[in-house]
């Protein structure tokens, strides 16, 4: 077929119908309209049929149409663009196939797939019986009545219907794309109890082998439809089910790259483990490479460099991760299978499991004890790549896309995958894209602090780093220069912080490259510190009004205190003596409280406002950003915090001064105490978070 002779009508708007009518026959001559009407049908060769489609609609739809259809992958997304465009009628609406349809053949069984679809078998089986119905017979548009049971989830309708005299005619049975009802669950709908069902049911191994492992009409096996879609548990129950020793290598390839894109890594690992795939040959270390590498290093929340755990979660996280798993490890007989097999490894893990229920418990409610043993087995399946991509030359590891996988997993943060991948090969770590850009300057341009300081670590050719410019002319700190992306931005809270941040990345990028490179000039003109305010300008103006309203919205709070407690110091509880002056309850104990705390509330609060104050005057450069404007912040925080805290002991003091002397209202004083700690705790829970970001944004190191 040459695409290259259908011809272009550059007046597709007027004859919109010819058109479609002559290039729908041509691509169902040509065995291309399957992209068109069911792209979504697994199909070994899916994607050059897709590609031939779209190149064949895209030449023949005019340069005018062509300008509102290049941008599409998909051969149907074009078609219907077209079809929405230049139809005269509306489209034709028409059944969904995967829902299940009953054909015009079989249209005086139509009540029977009701009662089926309706999960009674009651009905169903009365219906069968009294029209003397062979269910093995049936086929609506949509496959057997299995199918339908099949796709309505009906597990207790599936086993009845396998007992019958043809229920493995039924198993055996397609629809009209060749699916068999139990491909069909695996790609759609993913049921396990029905998928059970199906396998655990059937006495005839050969039936079984059949149903799990035969193509039927080029649609894929169960396994990897299921796979393909990401269901998890039909994947897994699939996987055990299925005799993988029948399977070619191509398609334990194709199912170990599903399974890590859809992050189902235990059967990935146990793929890994297999002996399919650790045979001696010199071409299946590339294939497994090239399909799986790059997607893992594209995943930074399965690694712990990408998650984000507090105090009590990296606790929790360290003590499950390096006691449980490290002992499985141990004690478990390779393969990646998590199975203990011998007495003393299962007793030392009950022991570890009853000693740590508490902590698997919280580890449990925030699903850190999941994830850590998703991160375990990442692990694993990172060392068994890592040493596959050790085997490869430098032409396999380019066919392999490891160099790109380097550059992904420099953009995401994964530390953990270029450290692997740097035991494998240390060339990796040169790794340079199409504009002359490499691992250091992904860290730099996305911000991935824990990669940068991998600088450090490099012997020889750090000075080739410090200096090295991309085709644009930028060299590190020019890319320090730009702004970061908005999600490492929205990681840090309040645009201040932000701009301090970015500054902060600067400075340490400009301690590490050479001296020369501050003045040097990039294809634009520019120099890196021009290229910083340019860029930064927006949030500098954003930083200045979001430290210039905190302040504002401080210094009125403070302002009030100050008011109140200053006239408190001078009505004193109790009054003063007539004749000397002197306050009555100057001897009382709760008295010199009152004063030493009212005092401090009255100076504190008045600090605050003041520093609040010189916030709001303050000019807001970029440097100034870097540590007097949040420490100011942080000051004013602190005072205003500390006036709060004296402003209720003083509050409490006087209470207790007025109404000692009546034993009765001694109780209202404890009242009043823990009361006065309410406006304290609201306090601490609101600004603790922002306190501590500052302290983290202002003292953590960068570089």
């Amino acid at each position: 077929m040459e695409a290259t002779n259908v011809a272009s009508w550059e007046k597709v708007k007027d004859n919109y119908e010819i058109w479609k009518t002559l290039m729908k026959n041509y691509l169902v001559g040509n065995d291309l309209w399957d992209a068109i009407e069911t792209p979504s049908t697994p199909r070994h060769d899916a994607h050059r049929m897709n590609a031939m489609a779209l190149h064949i609609i895209q030449r023949s739809c005019g340069s005018k149409n062509f300008d509102e259809i290049w941008q599409f992958d998909k051969a149907q997304a074009a078609w219907n663009h077209l079809c929405v465009r230049y139809s005269d009628n509306e489209l034709k609406a028409k059944p969904d196939i995967e829902q299940g349809v009953v054909g015009d053949d079989d249209f005086e069984n139509k009540e029977l797939y009701k009662y089926v679809e309706d999960g009674d078998w009651k009905k169903t089986e009365s219906f069968i019986s009294g029209n003397k119905v062979e269910v093995s017979r049936l086929a609506p548009d949509s496959g057997s009545v299995l199918h339908v049971a099949a796709m309505a989830g009906h597990a207790n309708i599936v086993r009845e219907l396998i007992s019958t005299s043809g229920g493995k005619e039924l198993l055996k049975k397609t629809d009209q794309r060749g699916f068999t009802a139990l491909a069909l669950v695996a790609h759609l709908t993913g049921n396990i109890d029905v998928a059970r069902c199906m396998v655990d049911n059937i006495d005839d191994n050969n039936v079984r082998q059949d149903l799990l492992t035969t193509k039927k009409s080029n649609v894929e096996i169960p396994l990897l439809l299921a796979a393909d879609k990401g269901h998890t548990e039909i994947t897994r129950f699939l996987y055990e089910k299925t005799p993988t020793d029948e399977l070619s290598q191509p398609d334990l390839v194709l199912l170990l790259e599903r399974c890590i894109k859809a992050e189902i890594f235990d059967v990935a690992l146990k793929l890994l483990g297999s002996d399919k795939l650790n045979k001696k040959d010199d071409s299946l270390p590339a294939d497994v490479v090239s399909g799986t590498l790059r997607p893992l290093a594209q995943m930074p929340s399965v690694f712990l460099s990408g998650c984000q755990f507090g105090l009590l979660g990296r606790i929790i996280y360290k003590i499950y991760f390096c006691t449980v798993l490290r002992v499985e490890k141990i004690f478990q007989n390779g393969g990646g299978e998590r199975h203990i097999n011998n007495s003393s490894g299962r007793f030392c893990i009950c022991a570890l499991n009853f000693l740590l229920g508490p902590v698997k418990l919280l580890g449990g409610l925030w699903g850190i004890r999941k994830l850590s043993y998703t991160h375990y087995q990442v692990q694993e399946i990172l060392r068994h790549l890592k040493n596959m991509v050790a085997k490869l030359n430098n032409r396999q590891l380019i066919e392999a896309s490891v160099y790109d996988a380097m550059l992904d997993a420099a953009k995401h943060g994964i530390v953990e995958f270029i450290e692997a991948m740097r035991e494998a090969n240390h060339e990796l770590l040169w790794a340079l894209d199409s504009h002359k850009r490499g691992v250091f300057s992904y860290a730099v341009l996305n911000r991935k602090q824990d990669v940068f300081q991998l600088i450090h670590t490099v012997n020889g050719r750090r000075d080739i780093i410090k200096s090295r410019k991309d085709r644009f002319g930028n060299n590190l700190l020019h890319l320090a220069g730009h702004l970061g992306p908005s999600s490492e931005l929205s990681q840090t809270p309040g645009a201040a912080l932000q701009m301090q941040r970015e500054y902060k990345w600067f400075e340490a990028v400009e301690k590490i490259v050479h001296p020369k490179c501050r003045e040097e000039k990039n294809g634009d003109d520019k120099k890196p510190h021009e290229l910083f305010t340019e860029t930064h300008k927006e949030l500098v103006i954003d930083g200045e009004k979001w430290a210039k309203q905190s302040a504002k919205s401080f210094s009125i709070v403070g302002t009030l205190m100050t008011t109140i407690l200053f006239a408190a110091a001078f009505t004193i509880p109790g009054g003063n003596d007539e004749k000397t002056g002197v306050p009555i309850f100057s001897n009382n104990m709760a008295f010199t409280v009152f004063i030493i705390a009212d005092s401090i509330s009255v100076f504190t609060s008045a600090t605050s406002v003041m520093i609040f104050i010189w916030i709001l005057t303050s000019r807001f450069a970029e440097r100034d950003f870097r540590l007097w404007l949040p420490l100011k912040l942080l000051l004013g925080l602190v005072f205003l915090l500390f006036s709060v805290v004296s402003m209720m002991v003083a509050f409490c003091a006087a209470l207790a001064i007025i109404l000692k002397a009546y034993r009765a209202y001694r109780y209202l004083i404890i009242g009043a105490a823990i009361c006065g700690s309410m406006p304290i705790t609201v306090l601490v829970i609101s600004q603790v978070n922002l306190i501590r970001d500052i302290l983290k944004s202002t003292i953590s190191p960068i570089g």
